[in-house]
Parts: C-alpha cells; structure tokens; sequence
C-alpha cells in the first residue's frame, strides 16, 4: 500500500514533505484499523484513495462496529497527566498526528464500523 500511494504521488511531482506527510498518516489509520477495527470473525480493512495534481484523498475503513468517541479516545485529557505518566505512555497519540500531518481528518463511525479520510491538498 505505500509504496502504490508513493509510487502514485512521486508520478504527480508531489513534494517530499507533502508525501511523507500522507505516508505516516495513512499509515497511522492502517495500525488504528488492524489494532482496534478487526473482529475475530469479521473482514479485515480497506483502504481506498483518490489522488489528482491538486489533493490525495484516502479512506481507511473497517467493520468492527466498536463504540467509539472522542471522550473515550486515549488522546483526551492528557493535560491531566505528570510527566513521568506521559513518559511511559504508549500509544494513543495517532488521531493527533493525522491531525498535524493532513489538511482534513473526518471520522464517521456506525454500527458496522469506521471510516477515517484522510485530505491532503497540494497547493
């Protein structure tokens, strides 16, 4: 998978930054979706994406039907920890770096499970 979306946005003459920017983040949804998203007896994610010479758009999709919100997200309310608990800490950190990474970072989640797009625009 990244190497078909560097492949893809390297042909575009997309700069470096911009395609590292969207490697680490699809990569960060694909390791949320496998890590929490897969049922034992369920389908695996998706991954799907539309890139032009102005924006790259990914979808990263999976069918767990987890509940899920940000209240109960790992990132929330880490203002409230000390420095030693935020040392040891792992994980949790992903949604903020998709934040930082994209331009567009949308969330629908259903009773069949989640979708993550992803946007990140060229110009």
């Amino acid at each position: 998978m990244r190497r078909r979306i560097r492949s893809e946005l390297t042909g575009l003459g997309v700069e470096p930054s911009a395609l590292f920017d969207c490697l680490v983040a699809v990569t960060e949804a694909c390791t949320n979706a496998l890590l929490h998203g897969v049922d034992d007896d369920g389908p695996m994610p998706q991954i799907s994406w539309n890139i032009d010479g102005t924006e790259a758009r990914f979808f990263v999709q999976d069918f767990a039907g987890q509940e899920w919100s940000m209240a109960a997200h790992p990132s929330s309310g880490l203002s409230h920890l000390s420095a030693q608990q935020a040392e040891e800490r792992v994980g949790g950190y992903g949604l903020n770096i998709m934040r930082g990474l994209m331009d567009e970072v949308d969330i629908d989640v259903t009773q069949k499970g989640m979708v993550v797009s992803l946007v990140k625009r060229f110009l």
